[in-house]
């Protein structure tokens, strides 16, 4: 797509609205990802930054690690059929080199150090969800995310779908509702970083084994 040469650039310069556009539009499209899943990976890159108090941040370092994993866990969560972990890794295999790092193992780490940050809520409510909805339609963006920002069509499937997870949420057994959807993810592992006094200069890649 055009703009992705620019994915590769990894001088350490801040990221431009092109290429913050162009990953996402990749990403998008290759992972074959539904129209409401673009509002809660953006909810899910806030509550991140909320959860560690602004600790954790995107930079020109780990701008990338987070929008993956971001838009990773709103299509398990949101997709009625989600891609796998492997074909992520695909994806990101098959496409611009600055996406090439991310292996299957690489994205495992990720998706369990933001499960961890964000206290493995995933849930968003009609509320904040709503609220980004507004303020997406508010903002003026390139033309080039048209296909991204169906707006109406990501309201409609969003609180459908919203309704229906409330509603599956009345007839859950309290074993069941504390059944994580992840697999992948060991929290007595990782867990204890919840618990550890966060350092001034973490980042969601300084928690993981590189």
């Amino acid at each position: 797509c055009k703009g992705s040469a620019d994915l590769s650039n990894e001088s350490g310069l801040i990221p431009s609205l092109d290429d913050i556009i162009s990953l996402f539009t990749y990403l998008y499209d290759q992972c074959q990802c539904e129209s409401d899943v673009l509002i809660p990976s953006l909810l899910y890159c806030e509550r991140l930054m909320t959860e560690t108090r602004g600790v954790v941040q995107p930079n020109v370092r780990n701008w990338r690690s987070i929008l993956l994993s971001c838009l990773i866990l709103a299509s398990k969560v949101w997709d009625d059929c989600s891609m796998w972990p492997i074909d992520f890794s695909c994806v990101c295999q098959k496409g611009p080199r600055a996406l090439q790092p991310f292996s299957l193992r690489r994205i495992n780490q990720l998706e369990v150090a933001l499960l961890c940050m964000i206290g493995f809520n995933a849930h968003i409510s009609a509320t904040e969800y709503t609220r980004c909805f507004f303020y997406l339609q508010q903002l003026q963006l390139p033309a080039t995310t048209k296909h991204l920002l169906d707006m109406e069509r990501a309201a409609v499937f969003g609180m459908l779908k919203l309704r229906s997870l409330e509603k599956g949420a009345a007839f859950v057994g309290k074993k069941e509702a504390n059944h994580r959807r992840g697999n992948s993810v060991d929290e007595r592992k990782f867990g204890n970083y919840l618990a550890h006094e966060r350092s001034t200069s973490i980042c969601l890649e300084s928690i993981l084994s590189l």
